[in-house]
């Protein structure tokens, strides 16, 4: 059963009691159905599964792996070279 909403933890949270273990626990709000609606999915209609947003950070991603990479990849040819 819902204890309480709050912001917590740097975001909106709701408590409530566990019967299994008897404890409070809680949750991000965005994870129930307490949450508003979110307007990129009202509006997206199951046509896109990214936002701009996420694509954006998912590029960094890769890109901090490929330079990752690529830095691998020079050192074990370095490594290589002096044997």
């Amino acid at each position: 059963s819902l204890l309480a909403q709050r912001f917590t933890w740097g975001e909106p949270r709701v408590f409530f009691h566990d019967p299994t273990t008897g404890h409070v626990r809680s949750l991000p709000t965005d994870w129930t159905d307490l949450a508003p609606p979110d307007p990129f999915i009202q509006q997206a209609a199951g046509r896109a599964i990214l936002r701009l947003s996420d694509l954006q950070a998912l590029q960094h991603l890769l890109s901090n792996l490929l330079d990752d990479l690529q830095t691998v990849h020079t050192l074990t040819v370095q490594q290589e070279g002096s044997e």
